[in-house]
Formats: structure tokens, sequence, C-alpha cells
């Protein structure tokens, strides 16, 4: 969920605070910003790669995923906020994890957090069915009736950008530990960059301060207008190396919902069957009954 939270930051710190091109080279350099950002894989996940390992799936939706609860399930553990969990007390933490959803729906209203039946299950591809099938007993047990299982998605071909001179510093950035860190100094960074375009300084202030919707969306629709609003009076090489490490994604994903009904029959899979093979057996938006291990 890192990844998430440093988006919103950088947007949030970047909109607090060179001379300009031609403007005809300005508009080109404008639009072919606009156009790699858009094209490539940009929407934040909320899952660390190293999580697990996912089973790649084609045909989820590419959109922005709200916040929830995150239940990782590996061959051999189950864990929550990245803390171990044994899978006979998983129920009773994910209903105190229930709990905290309700009251963060009714205390502060706000859309990402109304949906009370959401949970992810990060499964990894070499988990089996019987695991999984415990794991989601136990979140219809605590009220996640619709947990959305999480897949990777095939990633889109990109052409990195040229690297700039800040590619140097921003290496040295993203091998930090602490995301805390990472967020503030990269928010510092693109508000050095983007201070002598007071068109781009409003665009992440407009972000920053909006609520619905993707950031990441939001943010690349504003850039060309911005550029060409200000005459790309700003190092654009800069700004392009900044945006490419703050909005690529590298392994996209994606989740595929369900609904859990414990009246219908079990899914007729094997327990001792691979995630990699038994996931095959949902599809979206299906009512099902995954059975635990006898």
């Amino acid at each position: 969920m890192r990844r998430v939270w440093i988006l919103a930051s950088v947007i949030g710190f970047a909109a607090c605070g060179g001379g300009g091109n031609d403007p005809a080279q300005c508009r080109r350099q404008a639009a072919e910003l606009a156009t790699l950002l858009s094209t490539m894989d940009h929407e934040p996940s909320l899952f660390r790669a190293d999580d697990a390992k996912l089973v790649v799936r084609e045909g989820l939706s590419t959109a922005g995923l709200s916040f929830g609860t995150i239940v990782v399930v590996t061959p051999t553990a189950v864990s929550m906020s990245g803390r171990r969990v044994d899978l006979g007390g998983l129920a009773e933490e994910l209903a105190a994890a229930h709990r905290q959803v309700v009251e963060n729906a009714e205390r502060y209203g706000r859309k990402d957090m109304q949906d009370t039946t959401l949970v992810y299950l990060v499964v990894d591809e070499a988990a089996l069915w019987g695991r999984v099938g415990a794991v989601a007993a136990a979140a219809h047990e605590a009220g996640f009736t619709r947990p959305a299982f999480v897949f990777a998605r095939p990633t889109a071909p990109v052409t990195k950008p040229p690297r700039s001179w800040i590619d140097a510093d921003l290496d040295r950035l993203m091998e930090s530990e602490e995301a805390g860190n990472r967020a503030t100094e990269l928010a510092r960074m693109t508000e050095k960059v983007v201070k002598t375009c007071p068109a781009m300084v409003r665009a992440f202030g407009s972000v920053a301060s909006d609520d619905g919707g993707s950031k990441a969306e939001t943010i690349i629709r504003a850039i060309e207008p911005s550029l060409i609003e200000c005459n790309c009076k700003l190092d654009l090489p800069a700004f392009r190396s900044i945006m490419f490490r703050l909005l690529y994604t590298p392994q996209p994903t994606g989740s595929l919902r369900v609904t859990l009904d414990p009246a219908r029959a079990p899914l007729a899979v094997a327990s001792d069957t691979p995630w990699r093979v038994a996931s095959a057996q949902l599809t979206a938006d299906a009512t099902v009954w995954i059975a635990p291990p006898p």
C-alpha cells in the first residue's frame, strides 16, 4: 500500500509551492509526455510486489482500487498488515478489522470506506485451494462477504524516457527503505522543479484537494494543458523523470470480486490444488462458496 500513499503525499506537498520554450516545441513536448504517462501502466497498486507471486490474469479492470483490509495468503502463512496471523485466529482478527471498517464508514462517510463487505485476498500462485478456502470462510464469518481476489495484469510495453540529471538522485531515493522519508524528499524535489510553472502548481493543488476519482489519471490529464499554459517554463527533462518514477507501475494489479454464499455447493476443486490452477474456477461477480479443508 506504500506506493498509493507516496503518490498522494507527493501531490499534496508539490501543491505548496528555466525559461520557457518555443510555443510549438512546448506543445509537442507536452503532448509527448502526456501520451507516455497515459499509455503506460500508471495506477498505483495497493500491494507490494514481494507480498506474493501473483497469478497473471487478463481482462481485469485497470481502474484504481479502493482502500480496504488486505490479507496475504502464501503456501506457508497468512498475514494482515505485514503481521503473520495464525489461521485458527484469523476470523477473530478479521472481525476486529471489519468492526473498524464499519466504524470508519459511519464516522467519516468517505466513498472509499463505505464498502464494508470488501477485503482483498492477495494469494500466492503456489498457495493451495484448501488454505484459500479457510481464509475465505474466515472472511465471510467476519462480515467481508464480497472479497476481491488480487491478480497481476499483463504489463503494457513502455519505452522509458531518457535519463536526466535528476535520475541519479531518484535512484538513491528509491533505495530508501523508509516510505515516509521517500515521499517527503520526492515531494521536495517535485516542488523545486514545478515551482516555475504556476499552472502546474495549481494542477497539483487541485488534485491534492480532490477526494474522488484517480489522482494519477487527474494529474496526467492536467499535465499537457498546464505545461502549455506556462510555455513549459520548468526543467522538462527533470519533470519527466520525476513523473515517470512517481506514476509508472512495473507490475500492475487488478481484482476479481465475488460474493461468498455458504448455501451454495462448494466449488469442485481438490484442497491440494495450487491457486495458479484453481483460480481459473472464479469468474467476476459470481456467487460462490469456497470450502475450507475438512
